[in-house]
């Protein structure tokens, strides 16, 4: 997470709804690297990449709300607080419900649903941050 700082350049670049999936691309990667790794050394690299695309996907996905709704921006950032904390508690429980499709089954599943989101962001938004009209307030959004 020490990396998520570093993420407004690259959003202010090329756009959060681009950053958000691009990271959840890399994120996705990262879990192929663990789901091959025959070694340690491989598993702390995916692992590593992993978490350098979630640590640049939070940043960008707030963004995005702030840019989707920016006249309930407060509402938006905690209702989507609110699903992180849920799946940060939720989240360890399914390992243990998944047990039987094994480590490499799991980093599958994740990176297909990493990609998924990815594709999503990717055929809803152009990658841009919506464009306001000369005489547009920040609720009008075009």
């Amino acid at each position: 997470m020490l990396l998520s700082p570093f993420a407004g350049r690259p959003i202010a670049r090329y756009g959060s709804s681009r950053v958000a999936s691009g990271s959840f691309v890399l994120a996705a990667g990262g879990l192929g690297l663990e789901a091959i790794a025959g070694s340690l050394p491989v598993l702390v690299v995916g692992s590593i990449v992993f978490v350098t695309g979630i640590a640049a996907a939070v940043p960008s996905l707030i963004s995005l709300i702030g840019e989707t709704v920016p006249s309930a921006r407060g509402t938006a950032v905690a209702l989507y607080v609110s699903i992180l904390f849920i799946g940060a508690s939720v989240g360890p429980l399914l390992p243990t419900s998944l047990q039987s499709i094994g480590f490499v089954g799991l980093c599958g599943l994740l990176a297909v649903v990493l990609l998924v989101a990815a594709g999503i962001l990717v055929l809803s938004r152009n990658g841009s941050a919506p464009q306001l009209a000369d005489n547009a307030t920040p609720g009008d959004v075009e």
